[in-house]
């Protein structure tokens, strides 16, 4: 999961930069980065601003054995933004099915996106 903020000031007076650790920090084109390849926590120090964030389900198992079956689902994809002030945010980072299992769900403060299907083995 990725979540973004700017590192400069914004134009509006009732916003300001925010400070925020977790995660792997990095910075591109303006954004400071964070992200979580595991689940986690995005902590707020100081500031208020929209954080814009990128997060990716698990996807679902495919099917194994020597019967014919499908590949799993993708995980859902959510592309968000939220305005954000001090304070812990947990973030869950949903890994894949194991064969024929539902991926697991992705999360971040208020927004969950669901894992996909596992695959079927057609007999």
């Amino acid at each position: 999961m990725n979540l973004y903020s700017h590192r400069g000031i914004t134009s509006s007076s009732k916003r300001t930069q925010i400070v925020a650790t977790g995660g792997t920090i990095s910075y591109y084109a303006g954004y400071k980065i964070h992200t979580f390849t595991g689940s986690g926590v995005f902590q707020i120090t100081s500031g208020n601003d929209n954080v814009e964030f990128l997060s990716i389900s698990g996807g679902g198992g495919g099917a194994n054995g020597s019967n014919f079956g499908g590949g799993g689902g993708a995980g859902q994809v959510y592309n968000g933004s939220l305005k954000l002030s001090v304070g812990s945010f947990t973030v869950t980072v949903g890994g894949g099915g194991a064969n024929h299992v539902t991926g697991n769900a992705s999360t971040f403060s208020s927004f969950t996106g669901i894992g996909g299907t596992g695959a079927t083995t057609i007999h």
